[in-house]
């Protein structure tokens, strides 16, 4: 987590924006404690998206917030997710 904040930094993202990003991916890790988060599949994260969309009212909105920072953790972090 302390690496994906330092890269958020670095990429200028608003305080506002990291500490929603930091709260969604601890949210996300969280649903899966005994997972390395490179095992946990696409599917896994399909179905979780899946799960918190329906948990909430403003899904257009929503889907952007949890969306996003998947997009980050997994494409500029780095991490590999398997299929």
């Amino acid at each position: 987590m302390e690496n994906f904040t330092k890269l958020m930094k670095i990429k200028r993202y608003a305080l506002s924006t990291i500490r929603s990003y930091k709260n969604a991916i601890s949210l996300f890790l969280n649903a899966f404690p005994d997972k390395n988060p490179e095992n946990i599949s696409i599917r896994e994260i399909e179905e979780f998206l899946y799960r918190k969309i329906k948990q909430e009212t403003y899904l257009h909105l929503i889907k952007k917030l949890w969306w996003a920072p998947f997009s980050f953790f997994t494409t500029i972090c780095g991490v590999k997710i398997s299929n």
